[in-house]
């Protein structure tokens, strides 16, 4: 592979060197996954008469693999074009609109998405790359992919961040037995290209749950769960707290919609605790009795800042937010933003902040799961289960586990006493610190 200026990093030595028919490797984002298999497939389409086809949830992973992206991201066709001129063929070379790729000695490579099953026609296939396979549905890499090579003898490559959950996937790593199937992984840190202390940071930054398999390249554990185990590691006795002077407390709220409650909560930034909550009764939507209420509740704490989040809220809640300086409207327009506030709760579960025993409280922790699409994830509720409580408590803890492990760029807090802490345009909170769901790489990176 050095013919066409490939230059393999350690970990991925011993994958080029092996012959197993099915090769799976799950690695950390950004660990080289993409780069790894595309040498691989540059050496098949070399050879006359293959067909080849590359696999992914759309045809942006598919084109990428297959065209390559800029200098950085060679896909085959770039190293066809800078190595092996020799077999292109002007007249059927590239037909980006059809994502196929074609050379002069008969071999094609074609993009395939696992979003139009059909096109995974019945047709002789010498070797498969599947992009980013832990997003594909639960079945489908054995009723699409695996009977494609039965006839062929040819090969299967599988490359992916490691699941959050079990699937197809550690099913297939399990029984993996470095014949038939090969399995290899390694972490973020094992790509030179990624620097040592940028993955520290990321890490500091990164729920367990998250890290153990976008960092570390690892598969999820029996005990691998979004918040952990709170109920032994994270709850106390008792309910609410008294205020305590001197401390400092920051509120969330949630406020409900038709279906769901809502949920104020305070948290002790001082002690990593929480310290009030409040479930509102059902189908409480009468916009004076909900202020009253909210008003109530923070009065306790001596009228803290808290962020509200008034997504998709009517004017009379806004208004009601506007009324008073300490409530801080706050806007989940998108899902990276939406993940973020989670991941606020998740890092502070991991940094020993502590709830009561509160069943509602415990069942909505217990019900949210996380889903991998491709290159982004979202946390979704179970069936007839909601995340009121885990976004007030994730607003009403907003920069602080961050803060407490020594991130100065944050601002720290000061006791108020029904004041505000202003943004600099005095305006609608905006997030600009966004979490590691947030795409801040080049789209044209293979982020996962």
């Amino acid at each position: 592979m050095k013919a066409i200026g490939y230059q393999a990093i350690p970990k991925a030595i011993p994958v080029h060197r092996c012959d197993s028919q099915i090769v799976l490797l799950l690695a950390g984002m950004r660990g080289g996954k993409s780069s790894v298999f595309v040498p691989e497939a540059v050496n098949i389409f070399a050879q006359p008469e293959t067909n080849i086809w590359v696999v992914g949830l759309d045809y942006q992973k598919t084109d990428r693999f297959i065209f390559g992206v800029g200098s950085d991201q060679k896909g085959v066709g770039t190293y066809v074009k800078e190595k092996m001129d020799w077999l292109i063929d002007p007249r059927k070379h590239i037909h980006r609109k059809d994502h196929i790729l074609e050379n002069k000695i008969g071999s094609v490579v074609k993009g395939k998405s696992v979003r139009y099953p059909d096109s995974f026609i019945a047709e002789r296939v010498d070797a498969l790359f599947l992009e980013d396979a832990a997003s594909y549905p639960e079945s489908f890499y054995n009723m699409f992919v695996r009977p494609r090579i039965v006839d062929s003898g040819g090969r299967i490559f599988i490359n992916s961040v490691p699941p959050f959950k079990k699937n197809w996937i550690t099913r297939l790593a399990k029984n993996a037995d470095q014949k038939q199937v090969s399995f290899y992984h390694w972490g973020m840190a094992d790509n030179p290209v990624n620097k040592k202390e940028e993955v520290d940071k990321l890490r500091r930054e990164t729920p367990e749950y998250i890290a153990l398999s976008v960092i570390d390249g690892l598969m999820p554990t029996e005990e691998s769960s979004i918040f952990g185990n709170v109920r032994d590691n994270n709850t106390r006795r008792g309910g609410n707290l008294p205020y305590i002077a001197g401390h400092i407390y920051q509120g969330g709220v949630d406020i409900g919609k038709v279906y769901d409650r809502t949920w104020v909560v305070v948290s002790d930034l001082t002690d990593g605790t929480l310290a009030y909550a409040d479930k509102f009764p059902p189908k409480l939507f009468k916009t004076e009795l909900v202020e009253n209420r909210i008003l109530r509740g923070l009065e306790q704490y001596n009228f803290p800042n808290t962020f509200v989040d008034v997504t998709s809220l009517g004017e009379k809640y806004i208004d009601v937010v506007a009324k008073h300086p300490f409530l801080i409207p706050f806007q989940i327009t998108n899902n990276p933003i939406r993940n973020g506030i989670i991941e606020e709760l998740a890092v502070a579960f991991q940094r020993q902040y502590t709830i009561p025993a509160i069943h509602d409280m415990l069942i909505e922790l217990d019900n949210l799961d996380i889903v991998l699409y491709g290159n982004y994830y979202k946390y979704v509720t179970l069936k007839n289960q909601h995340d009121d409580f885990i976004i007030a408590a994730g607003l009403s803890l907003r920069n602080w586990a961050q803060r407490i492990y020594g991130n100065q760029a944050l601002r720290m807090p000061i006791e108020i006493t029904g004041g505000l802490v202003e943004d600099e345009d005095a305006k609608m909170f905006k997030p600009d610190d966004r979490p590691l769901t947030e795409d801040r790489w080049n789209d044209n990176d293979y982020l996962l």
